[in-house]
């Protein structure tokens, strides 16, 4: 039985640059997990977090890539321009 104030949300995550749109499995503070097997060379891009419909870009950057072989990757916030 489901209590009767809960509620699921609808969360998707991704990783994206100028050309990838790479979906994720899971997040986290200094690597995330692709859902996929896939290779990427070392790049800079953001993550697209959307909750319930409200999205979250993070620029970072991915200092060794990815490799196909382990889905789990590093990740580097880039942190925001000086004003």
């Amino acid at each position: 039985m489901i209590p009767p104030n809960s509620h699921s949300a609808h969360v998707s995550l991704e990783f994206r640059n100028a050309t990838n749109r790479i979906p994720l499995a899971q997040l986290a503070i200094d690597f995330a997990i692709a859902s996929m097997p896939i290779e990427l060379e070392p790049c800079k891009g953001e993550i697209l977090m959307a909750v319930d419909g409200v999205e979250t870009r993070i620029p970072l950057d991915l200092p060794d890539g990815i490799r196909a072989d382990l889905q789990r990757f590093a990740i580097k916030p880039l942190s925001a321009s000086p004003s």
